[in-house]
Order: structure tokens, then sequence, then C-alpha cells
């Protein structure tokens, strides 16, 4: 690799290493707990690298780096909905999925064949947010579904949104850096960048005022997070007022998706807004979308991809979400039914 290239990779790692732990803010672990983290993202960087070593994934070099934070990434939005309780519990959910979910989806992602698992043998995706957030927010969808009442509702404060800040930030560095090269699609990656989070955030305020006549902090880091998802596979392939629109289709659609704990929406806001790009991108990308060229395959691609990894994902975290539900949970001390007479 050249010194523009390590670079590149250095800033994509680092970037999305930041996002994955401004993502982790709104969960509200106990500081003393928030080394448990560590662990699931760990198995996964492992499960990462045992593949790109063995030639699985084909991955060039310089995207090793940034696809292991990518796993990390994986492991903080399938775990937000889970007990906090034993890291082994999480490990046991987020290896698996790593394994057999967010891998393929990479291997899609860099042009790998794989009939067994998806119709179409790729996906264009600038972001790699097919593996990174569409099958971690299905799968984190899954297992929430599996394992009701392990999350306790909650607001987010106000004071709380200067972390959407550092999440942009984080983002905007990930998706200039992991096209690998400074370009001439580099200042529209910025600009869609920063117009589609936008044009979500002030979307999803408006429908969540007009839904609940109220405004909310949750509600503009939903719609931003919508926006930031979306922006993630296709700010590089459209021209701004095509960003615009869909940032506002995205924002629109993560304030009308039903209200629950942030560990629960907002990765399955970040699962939606990214499909909706991967979609969108197929129909709307500069000179070789439906619209441009008339023809439908690589909509139908996207929309296959994303389907299809969505659907394994849920899945297959819906039964591991069952599984651990209960592993997960501390036994309960039995009461003994002939307690000591009272001194």
């Amino acid at each position: 690799m050249g010194t523009a290239a390590v670079g590149l990779s250095a800033l994509s790692t680092v970037s999305v290493l930041v996002v994955a732990a401004a993502l982790s803010a709104f969960w509200r672990r106990p500081a003393s707990r928030s080394w448990r983290g560590v662990v699931p993202a760990a198995g996964a960087v492992v499960v990462v690298l045992a593949a790109w070593a063995t030639g699985v994934t084909g991955l060039p070099g310089a995207f090793v780096a940034p696809v292991a934070a990518l796993a990390c990434l994986f492991a903080v939005l399938t775990t937000a909905p889970l007990p906090r309780g034993r890291p082994w519990v999480l490990v046991s959910l987020v290896v698996p999925l790593t394994a057999l979910v967010f891998v393929p989806a990479v291997m899609v992602v860099f042009g790998r064949a794989l009939g067994f698992l998806f119709p179409s043998t790729g996906a264009i995706d600038l972001g790699a947010s097919l593996p990174a957030l569409v099958a971690a927010g299905a799968a984190a969808a899954g297992a929430a579904t599996a394992g009701r009442g392990t999350v306790t509702p909650g607001s987010v404060p106000w004071r709380s949104l200067w972390v959407l800040v550092l999440l942009w930030a984080g983002w905007l560095g990930w998706l200039v850096a992991f096209e690998m090269a400074i370009d001439p699609s580099t200042p529209t990656i910025v600009l869609n960048t920063l117009l589609t989070p936008l044009a979500a955030l002030v979307t999803g305020a408006v429908v969540e005022r007009i839904r609940h006549r109220s405004s909310t902090a949750a509600g503009i880091t939903i719609g931003l997070a919508a926006g930031l998802a979306a922006a993630a596979p296709a700010c590089a392939f459209l021209e701004p007022p095509l960003a615009v629109l869909v940032g506002v289709i995205a924002g629109a659609v993560g304030a009308l998706l039903p209200r629950a704990a942030l560990a629960v929406r907002l990765p399955l806001v970040l699962a939606v807004g990214s499909g909706l790009g991967l979609v969108l991108l197929g129909a709307l990308a500069d000179d070789f979308g439906f619209i441009y060229t008339g023809q439908p395959e690589l909509l139908i691609g996207q929309l296959e991809v994303v389907l299809a990894t969505g659907a394994l994902a849920f899945g297959l975290g819906a039964a591991g979400g069952a599984i651990i539900g209960r592993l997960g949970r501390r036994p309960e001390r039995a009461q003994d039914p002939f307690p000591p007479p009272a001194l």
C-alpha cells in the first residue's frame, strides 16, 4: 500500500470506531461495565481477521483494518438490546452472526459471488453499510423481538445531543476515507454526507411534531441517524438534490417507526435507513440508476441483497436472542422455606 492508502485506511478505521463509541453512548451503560462491550467486539474482529487470513473475503489489504472496525460497529449495534450481565453471553451471539451474516455481506459488497445466500453477486455500497448497518440492525431487531423485556425504555436528555456532532464527524471521516482515494468524487461525498442527514433530521423532527405534538432529543437523534445511514451507501453516486430527497424519505420513514427504547429503535433505524439508501441508489444513481438507464437490473439487485441480508440477520438474531435471553439472566436465589427465627 502507498502512503496515501495507509493514511486513508487509518482515518477510516479510527472514524468507524468513533461512530461505534458515539452510538454506544446512547445505551447509557454504567461506566463500571463499559469494558464488557469490548469483549463481543473483539470476538467479531477475530472472526473477520480469520476470514481474511484464510482468503475467504478477498479483501484488499487497505480495507482489512476498516472492515475490522466495521465488525466492532456490528457488535455494538447487534448487542444493544441485550442484557449487559455476562460478556460471554454476548460473544455467543456476536461470533456466529459475524461469521454467518457479516462476513458474507462483506463478500457481497466487495464483489464475491455468493449464489447460495444471495441472488445477486454484488452490491454498490460505498461505506459497506450492508454488513455494518443493515445486517446489524436486523439482527438487533430479531434479538429484541425474541428477548422482550431486556431493555428499559428511557429518554434522551437534550444535553447529550453533543454526541451527535461526534457521530456526524466520525461518519464523514468514514465515508470520505473508505473510498481509499481523494478524487473528483470526494467533494460530492462530503456535500451529500452533510445534506442527506440534515434533510432527514428536519423531516424527522417535522413528522414527530405532527404525530406526537412534541419535539424530543430522541426524535432528532433518530432523524439524523436515518439520514446518516441512507448516506452511507449512496453519497458518492447521487446529485445533491437527489441526496436531499433520499434524506427526506429516510427521515420520514425513521420517524414513523414505532417508538421504543433507543437501544432497540436506533439499530433498527440505521438498518432501515441504510436499506433505503441502497435501494434508492439503484433507482436514482447518476448515470447508471434506473431512472437514467431504464434498466431495472441494478434496482432489483440492490433490493435483493437488502432483503436477503435483513431476513437472514433477523432470523439468526431472533434465534440467538431467544437462547441467550435466558442464559443472560442471573437465576434468582431461592427463598429458604424454613428461615431461622428472628433473634
